[in-house]
């Protein structure tokens, strides 16, 4: 029998303020597959493209992974590509749909003998993807760079992080997936730790925690021991950060996938 590679939790939620819910989340142990999808807002079948971005993207690289003869950051590249083919089709075939679009996240979690444990990450639009890394002095960081007007700002140095989160442009996407036939895709891989946790988002919760406000609740979860381990603790950690977003207003759909390399003493 074949063991999760990974403990993960997704939670989704439509927020405060809008009356339908665009995000989509996945998180697969076995294949050690976490996403998170946010349809685009204004455009046609958000909640559409979000899904259908997903569901590519799981079938892809299932059969890609399953094959054996693909590289796995080739095998992520090329998923998403056809997620983002899919969704294009689908936007010129089923009517009201054209024009629709998601971002789309991912980490898939691989195992080698050479390097150990990895993370391959791939990403297009403004959802994230977080490690954090508890060993010693906690540390938070963004392995994604937001495909946003305001991130080509401060990448210009025009305008620094936290002044950029005031922008009125903050929100306007540069890339996405599924408007276009063809798709740029970010892509880079990192080694993974145990006790590391891995955390996607939508910007539902990125726009209304910082990243101080994410850290604190994250030390928050270590300090009062939930078993991050374990589904049933991350599960209530990815609600946690739901309940805070919305406590701030939940001015948007809210999605969280958590993930941890799963521990061998809980696999037995």
């Amino acid at each position: 029998m074949t063991h999760p590679i990974i403990q993960a939790a997704a939670c989704t939620h439509i927020g405060r303020v809008r009356s339908r819910n665009e995000d989509a989340v996945l998180a697969d142990a076995r294949l050690g597959l976490v996403a998170v999808a946010d349809g685009l807002g204004g455009r046609n079948a958000g909640d559409l493209a979000s899904r259908l971005a997903i569901e590519s993207l799981s079938q892809s690289l299932s059969t890609l992974a399953s094959g054996g003869d693909r590289p796995p950051p080739s095998a992520l590249h090329e998923s998403f590509t056809r997620a983002n083919a899919h969704v294009y089709a689908m936007s010129t075939r089923i009517p009201g749909c054209a024009g629709m679009g998601t971002t789309l996240v991912a980490g898939w979690f691989v195992a080698t003998h050479e390097l150990g444990l990895q993370l391959i990450v791939a990403h297009v639009g403004d959802s994230r993807l977080y490690r954090y890394r508890a060993q010693t002095e906690p540390t938070l960081c963004v392995l994604t760079r937001d495909h946003t007007s305001a991130q080509q700002l401060i990448d210009e140095g025009l305008y620094s992080a936290e002044d950029a989160r005031l922008l009125p442009q903050r929100h306007i996407l540069t890339k996405a997936l599924g408007v276009d036939a063809d798709i740029d895709i970010d892509l880079i891989t990192t080694p993974v730790l145990a006790g590391d946790l891995i955390l996607l988002c939508s910007d539902g919760l990125s726009n209304m925690l910082d990243d101080s406000q994410l850290r604190a609740l994250l030390d928050a979860a270590y300090t009062q021991g939930i078993s991050l381990s374990k589904e049933a603790g991350l599960r209530r950690l990815a609600q946690n950060l739901i309940d805070a977003a919305n406590e701030r207003g939940g001015l948007d759909n809210i999605s969280v996938v958590v993930a941890t390399p799963a521990i061998a003493s809980d696999q037995t």
